[in-house]
């Protein structure tokens, strides 16, 4: 139920966008020599085919609605910034398709591909990359970015940024993305089955500077690898926010750190995190079916200050440190196995209840 409740803000995909009965193709560059031009010539409904090639300078659709911007099939499309401008925006627009275009090289924005204060926005199959950002949403409801692939952005591969709501980041695959790979405030988002690889944050919610929380989503079934904190919610301020399903691998610091009041730690491995492997920072999270192999230090730490969380059968391994610490009272701990510390299985403070958990060394 909960993971229901948090993605009631995402709408339905759609499987795919032919061109609407009756609605005009404009081609590019066979009728009209610049994507933009095609833009400003464009009524609802219309759909803008472009053929190969690179084509320098921005596009921008402010205004728009119900239109389809889209590369001829098995046409490679480039869109450059020239380092001087935006290379897509869409602002105060609704209904747009974005699909098989490539961005990059973008100006002072910093973003590739840009969103800001629109709806039913769907970028699928795109690529970005020369960017401080590939894909960056503000201000909008219901953005899909989904199958694209970003590489190379010195700040984040995707963005949800303030004002973002109801938005979806799916089946991406981001690499070397900087500081996040995908980086969200606001509230209802779903971010579901993408590969990061090489940011130092793979998924981030929430931001500490400025200070602007997230709420209500999901992050799932995400393979994440060779990053400093796979995934980390980073706002004390975030409301249930859940981790489910997730595959972390190789993390140089945390797996995963949760600072999200109520949220939901639920099926997700975490292997080899050089630090920490699952970190609870905050009240009332339920930790179920996490599995945790081969920590640097701490197999799952909980800190001072995080009360009444639930513990149900988690299986944590071979930490290098100790397995599971417990730095506060008030939780509970139900069908856990810890096993194979360097230092001890489970070291904790008084007030917290144990049942049927399995551990070698230390005693609760």
């Amino acid at each position: 139920m909960r993971v229901h409740e948090s993605l009631a803000l995402v709408p339905v995909l759609l499987a795919g966008w032919p061109s609407p009965l009756g609605a005009d193709v404009l081609k590019v560059p066979k009728q009209f020599a610049t994507i933009q031009a095609a833009v400003v010539a464009s009524n609802p409904g219309d759909v803008i085919e472009v053929s190969k090639g690179v084509y320098a300078g921005a596009v921008g659709l402010f205004g728009r609605s119900n239109l389809t911007l889209r590369a001829r099939e098995d046409h490679v499309v480039v869109v450059d910034g020239s380092f001087t401008s935006t290379p897509i925006l869409v602002h105060d627009s609704a209904g747009i398709r974005i699909v098989g275009i490539r961005a990059r090289n973008a100006g002072p924005s910093g973003v590739a591909i840009r969103i800001s204060d629109s709806e039913d926005v769907q970028v699928v199959r795109c690529r970005a990359q020369g960017a401080e950002v590939g894909v960056g949403v503000e201000g909008s409801r219901g953005v899909h970015v989904r199958k694209c692939r970003v590489t190379g952005t010195a700040e984040a591969g995707v963005s949800l940024g303030p004002g973002s709501v109801g938005c979806l980041v799916s089946e991406c695959t981001i690499t070397d993305s900087g500081t996040a790979g995908v980086r969200a405030v606001g509230e209802g988002h779903l971010v579901e089955g993408n590969t990061i690889l090489g940011p130092d944050l793979g998924v981030q919610l929430g931001t500490t500077s400025p200070s602007t929380p997230c709420s209500r989503t999901v992050v799932r079934e995400n393979e994440i690898e060779q990053v400093a904190y796979g995934i980390t919610f980073v706002n004390a301020g975030n409301v249930r926010c859940d981790a489910i399903g997730n595959r972390i691998s190789l993390a140089s610091s945390y797996g995963l750190y949760v600072n999200s009041e109520g949220g939901v730690v639920e099926r997700n491995k975490v292997l080899d995190p050089g630090v920490v492997g699952i970190d609870i920072a905050s009240d009332g999270v339920r930790i179920v079916d996490n599995v945790v192999k081969r920590s640097g230090s701490y197999g799952m730490y909980v800190a001072l200050g995080a009360n009444d969380g639930l513990f149900v059968g988690n299986v944590i391994k071979s930490s290098a440190g100790t397995g599971l610490y417990v730095h506060d009272d008030g939780h509970c701990f139900l069908r856990n196995e810890v096993t194979g510390s360097g230092n001890v299985d489970v070291g904790t403070v008084a007030g917290n209840v144990w049942v049927d958990n399995e551990f070698g060394t230390g005693t609760p």
